[in-house]
């Protein structure tokens, strides 16, 4: 999509999606891609194909942080205006995937920790920051899906799996 940044391909049966910051950002300019993404997904997935979405925030308390004003910050425990993405983009977002076989959805933002997840009815998952070594492996087939969390160790070549994910569909 040209204003959003959005963009999508298919790979043999599977629909892949970039959403850049998040599926209907409109903060710094941005351009909602929702009305785009709804399109896509009705072009390409309506058939039930296996989506995989990628975008910068996922649920992870990072992604989720709030303004404290007792604190003076934003953090998880906040209750003012978010600093990243708020309830009601999320439930946007949602609204749009509602119906699809949306797969997993990879995302970033947190650079230490990897995360495997589910929230909103969502598989997540979040690798360590690649400058960090981090990267994911993926091997979807029309009957399940396998996730690995993993991150490059030292110049040898040398591999450290930290996080494993298996899910057979239906």
């Amino acid at each position: 999509d040209i204003d959003s940044d959005n963009y999508s391909w298919d790979w043999g049966g599977l629909h892949l999606v970039q959403l850049q910051r998040f599926g209907g950002d409109t903060n710094k300019g941005a351009i909602s891609g929702l009305d785009w993404l709804k399109q896509d997904l009705a072009n390409s997935a309506a058939d039930g194909r296996p989506v995989v979405l990628f975008q910068h925030y996922g649920w992870d308390p990072f992604s989720l942080e709030k303004w404290d004003p007792a604190k003076m910050t934003f953090d998880d425990e906040g209750s003012g205006h978010a600093h990243w993405w708020g309830d009601d983009e999320r439930a946007a977002l949602l609204g749009v995937l509602k119906g699809y076989n949306v797969v997993g959805l990879f995302h970033g933002h947190e650079h230490d920790t990897p995360m495997i997840y589910n929230q909103d009815g969502l598989d997540l998952f979040k690798p360590t920051a690649t400058f960090k070594g981090g990267f994911a492996a993926v091997h979807i087939t029309n009957d399940y899906m396998d996730v690995v969390l993993a991150e490059a160790q030292g110049t040898e070549g040398k591999v450290n799996f930290l996080k494993a994910f298996s899910k057979r569909f239906a």
